[in-house]
């Protein structure tokens, strides 16, 4: 497993940084609600909808930025339905148990999910997956496409490159 202690992607400093935070009960989330550059998320279980372009796609100086949404609750599960084309880069960054990708045949997700203690599987047809997967098990129940691509931030000085592989790798 990558180890992101003592970096600007260490989970802890993923959450102190974060300057849009939303803790509730339950909560089911649009692409709308993802502004800022670091989204915060508490609540038992987490909907993600992507059902239109992320905040920031069309702003040249943020297109190719990537946004991190960090769900706290290990307990909990991350539904992603993807319907959208997400252009901005989106880095889901959970370390619970389990995560459902739901891509529609019009959706593309761009960007990272990191997930390492979880099985991620997909759910529905034609994923068009552009960026990386990290996940302790991967199960898909259909076809699709996945292409890696590495994203690259300035959260460091100089940039960086988000870059999640195979531990043999």
């Amino acid at each position: 497993m990558p180890d992101f202690d003592n970096t600007p992607y260490a989970y802890n400093s993923l959450i102190e940084n974060a300057d849009n935070k939303h803790v509730a009960s339950s909560q089911n989330v649009y692409s709308n609600d993802l502004t800022g550059n670091i989204v915060y998320l508490n609540g038992t279980n987490l909907t993600i909808n992507i059902n239109q372009a992320l905040p920031g796609s069309n702003d040249p100086a943020l297109q190719n930025k990537p946004l991190y949404v960090v769900y706290a609750n290990k307990d909990g599960m991350i539904n992603l339905h993807v319907s959208a084309d997400t252009v901005r880069p989106l880095v889901i960054y959970y370390l619970g148990a389990t995560v459902n990708y739901n891509p529609s045949s019009s959706g593309i997700y761009r960007g990272v999910i990191y997930t390492p203690n979880a099985q991620l599987w997909v759910n529905e047809n034609r994923a068009d997956f552009r960026g990386s997967i990290y996940a302790k098990t991967f199960y898909s129940q259909v076809s699709g496409t996945y292409v890696y691509k590495a994203y690259s931030d300035n959260k460091s000085s100089g940039g960086s490159s988000i870059k999640l592989v195979d531990d043999d790798e």
